[in-house]
């Protein structure tokens, strides 16, 4: 006997009607009549007669009917409570992110969070991403959230996608670029350096004029907003400076190149009910629109 028996015996008393109470559960009346039969052999009985004039319940069936309403309120208090107490989770959660994820993106997602459940206690980790993807490895933290893919053998979920856009001070052309000082972001992650390379490789037939190399893409937006140079960078970091000039990375097949930031853990650790609790959050603000 499941809550939806119980659910089933307290409608046909209610109603003392086989197509009434189908109809009112949204099943087949077919179906509704194979479940009285399998409740009915669970305890051995007859709960229901019928006749011509409709259904009348036992004297066993009377009891079952009269148990039903009281067992599915307990069963709604069970529930409510259980919802309750998750909202109390108190523990530890470790969250490893890149400095760019901690700065615009993470603290919505904590506060949020915090608001839907208060006690937990989260210890935030930051670095480069192969630091962090290290540390997940190690065990050092339980999820991740890093930009630009890496080799990984445990769960990967993509949580949004950044264009990659050429920025300078200046108006330009395409076919300036190779003519014109590059700030290189050298240290974002193979994934960048990848992407960036083979566009450039499909598109120009002379090697860029590389100038000066910067480790993050925070400061090659600064050098860029000095004059001094063009950079490569996600859009996403450019959204406050209007006065640079700005156009879009696309593949020879006029898609947009974007940098994906994903959340990387073990399947294992959702064992941990407040790592489980922080997944399915994350995936609720996804579906929600991150």
């Amino acid at each position: 006997m499941d809550s939806r028996d119980w659910e089933i015996i307290d409608t046909l008393y209610e109603f003392n009607s086989m197509s009434k109470a189908a109809q009112h559960m949204f099943i087949s009346q077919p179906a509704l009549t194979a479940r009285i039969k399998q409740i009915e052999a669970h305890y051995g009985v007859n709960i229901l007669i019928r006749s011509y004039r409709g259904i009348h319940f036992t004297s066993e069936g009377e009891y079952l009917a009269k148990q039903a309403k009281s067992i599915i309120k307990q069963n709604e208090h069970i529930k409510e409570h259980v919802i309750s107490m998750n909202k109390q989770f108190t523990g530890k959660i470790s969250i490893g992110a890149s400095n760019y994820f901690v700065k615009y993106q993470l603290p919505i997602i904590l506060r949020n969070l915090k608001n839907n459940y208060p006690n937990l206690e989260c210890h935030v980790f930051t670095g480069w991403g192969r630091d962090i993807l290290r540390k997940l490895q190690e065990g050092e933290i339980d999820v991740a959230f890093i930009r630009g893919g890496y080799q990984w053998n445990g769960e990967q979920k993509v949580l949004f996608n950044e264009k990659l856009g050429v920025a300078s001070i200046h108006p330009f052309e395409w076919e300036d670029l190779p003519y014109m000082p590059r700030i290189n972001c050298y240290n974002p992650g193979k994934t960048f350096n990848n992407l960036i390379n083979n566009w450039w490789r499909e598109t120009y037939n002379l090697s860029p004029l590389i100038r000066l190399h910067v480790d993050r893409f925070e400061t090659c937006r600064e050098m860029i907003d000095n004059g001094l140079g063009y950079g490569i960078v996600p859009t996403s970091i450019l959204k406050d400076y209007s006065n640079l000039y700005i156009k879009i990375l696309k593949h020879i097949s006029n898609r947009p190149i974007v940098l994906e930031t994903s959340i990387y853990y073990y399947q294992e650790t959702l064992s941990n009910s407040l790592v489980k609790i922080f997944i399915d959050f994350i995936d609720n603000m996804k579906l929600k629109g991150m």
